[in-house]
């Protein structure tokens, strides 16, 4: 288990790059970061009820609860774009720009695969 302060982008980005190690296809990696929108749903709504109460407008409070509780399909999609573009591929990345060894891969995939 691991987790950041809100648990949300590095926390993503942590498991997107674990989950891409083992395999997992990118749409599911992308439906699972999504995940966190729905676990955080009512301090999301809890984060919309006091900015509202101390009179921000819409729009304001959209953004600020990406920010702080939600996260955004297109940060991931981001990441997952550049990592394509420079290293050609999310295992590419993981390889080369992380210094992960194709064994210390396929050793996670041992331990974490049935």
């Amino acid at each position: 288990m691991w987790h950041c302060t809100a648990g949300k982008d590095r926390t993503g980005l942590a498991a997107m790059l674990l989950l891409s190690a083992l395999g997992v296809d990118e749409k599911t990696v992308v439906e699972d970061y999504l995940l966190t929108n729905e676990f955080n749903a009512l301090r999301i709504a809890g984060t919309k009820r006091y900015l509202k109460a101390q009179g921000y407008n819409d729009a304001l409070i959209d953004k600020a609860v990406i920010v702080f509780d939600a996260v955004d399909e297109r940060f991931m999609r981001n990441a997952l774009a550049w990592m394509k573009k420079e290293y050609g591929s999310v295992i590419g990345y993981i390889r080369d720009g992380l210094n992960i060894s194709q064994r210390k891969i396929d050793i996670l995939k041992e331990k974490y695969l049935v």
